[in-house]
């Protein structure tokens, strides 16, 4: 580097001296006040010219940079060479991270055969728990389909299957006649299904069909309930405790099926779980020609794992006979039900897919169940 000291009287001046004599690219390196020789106030100056022009482009740089306040604008003004680092590094992370989080979700594939891991993953993509996709795997590997997938596949089905159960607690021969209860919290399709059904088996059974609502409480929902029945040419009441209840069960007894809508209940309020629990007594101790008195509890598919256990523990005292699943065609998998359904005595009565009434319902089966069960 070329250096030079250079006196003046002010700051411009020096500056002028500068670059007349090192040129444009010259940097001041340092200026202090002084004195010339007859005792004038002046200013000594520094500068410096880099011969290979190398500090000249490191400041251009940083007078470029400094002048940048967006971060993307400091990201595009930098060398390609350290982008595509920067880049490179950033990829590298993400999946770094990708493959630490599929290690957590799927720990124990690394000591299962490719097909068991192929059918394990396949089950926790579609929402089973760990305990039972293990408790599966199991069977599967006790039968020898360690190394074939299909069959793997196909026992995982057929297990799961056979621990789940069906009934349909709506009697379609309209010989006894019934009761029909419909729990469940709120929001979860409940009234949807009831007036499906109801339709359903007025249209298709020549039933002759009554629904009750209890609903008093949600803004809307018995004005709702009776435009739908009044379109259906559907008989509906409202009744308002249970003593209303009571007398009409007791004189409406022209009916092959009656309908109870309820309110949607929260399962933490052990309140509200009472009142139905009461409502169901009042039911069940009348002498009634209904000798069927029956409970759906209603589920939707969108419910996550520990709310439809929650649903099922609190509400079971309300002596389920069954349930019905709503919004199959919303969920991702059904491996929640299957979770909260898996070795309990419950039955699936009716699946309900879609908005449409009455079409979106139908009966509940295995081979229904199994159209659904995976996400693959």
């Amino acid at each position: 580097m070329k250096i030079k000291k250079f006196i003046a009287s002010n700051i411009q001046e020096g500056t002028e001296l500068i670059k007349k004599e090192l040129g444009e690219e010259a940097i001041i390196l340092s200026n202090r006040p002084t004195k010339t020789k007859n005792g004038m106030d002046a200013i000594e100056i520094v500068a410096g010219l880099d011969n290979d022009n190398k500090i000249v482009e490191k400041n251009n740089k940083v007078a470029e940079i400094s002048k940048i306040n967006n971060p993307n604008q400091l990201l595009n003004s930098l060398d390609n060479t350290i982008n595509q680092k920067l880049i490179a590094e950033v990829n590298s992370l993400k999946n770094m991270i990708a493959d630490i989080s599929d290690n957590i979700k799927y720990k124990y594939t690394g000591t299962m055969p490719d097909a068991l891991a192929r059918v394990y993953r396949i089950m926790k993509d579609s929402d089973i728990n760990e305990d039972m996709c293990l408790d599966i795997i199991g069977k599967i590997a006790a039968k020898g389909l360690n190394n074939d997938y299909n069959s793997s596949i196909a026992e995982a089905r057929k297990i799961i299957l056979s621990n789940i159960k069906f009934n349909n607690t709506i009697n379609t021969n309209n010989q006894n006649k019934q009761i029909i209860t419909f729990i469940g919290s709120s929001g979860c399709g409940k009234t949807t299904a009831l007036i499906k059904l109801a339709i359903g088996m007025k249209i298709l059974n020549q039933a002759k069909v009554l629904i009750i609502s209890t609903d008093t409480f949600r803004v809307g929902a018995a004005e709702q309930l009776q435009l739908l029945t009044g379109i259906a040419g559907i008989n509906f009441i409202i009744t308002y405790n249970n003593d209303e209840l009571k007398k009409v069960l007791n004189e409406e007894t022209k009916y092959d099926m009656i309908l109870i809508d309820t309110m949607g209940r929260n399962p933490n309020n052990r309140d509200e779980i009472n009142d139905l629990i009461e409502m169901q007594n009042t039911i069940n101790t009348m002498q009634t020609p209904f000798i069927q008195c029956k409970t759906n509890l209603v589920l939707s598919a969108t419910s996550s794992i520990s709310s439809l256990n929650n649903n099922i523990k609190k509400f079971n005292d309300c002596d389920i006979n069954s349930v019905i699943i709503t919004r199959l065609d919303e969920a991702f998998g059904l491996g929640n039900i299957i979770t909260a359904l898996y070795k309990t005595n419950i039955p699936i009565s009716y699946f309900t897919n879609g908005q449409r009434i009455p079409d979106d319902i139908e009966q509940a089966n295995s081979e229904r169940l199994n159209e659904y069960l995976f996400v693959i």
